[in-house]
């Protein structure tokens, strides 16, 4: 598990969220200056946001 900061929420997942929002387009520019290790590591964590924001009941 990726450590979590003063807010709680690890930058990993802080890094999926804003791959969610920025959208698909600008998501791909993102994803190309990432290795494969951390595209990995990052689109799972994008796969598990539904069930971390059920758990903190946040909506988008």
């Amino acid at each position: 598990m990726a450590a979590q900061n003063s807010s709680g929420v690890s930058g990993l997942r802080k890094a999926a969220i804003l791959v969610v929002l920025v959208g698909p387009d600008r998501a791909s520019k993102l994803l190309k200056e990432l290795t494969e290790e951390e595209v990995e590591m990052l689109t799972l964590e994008v796969a598990n946001l539904g069930k971390y924001l059920m758990r903190k009941k946040i909506m988008f």
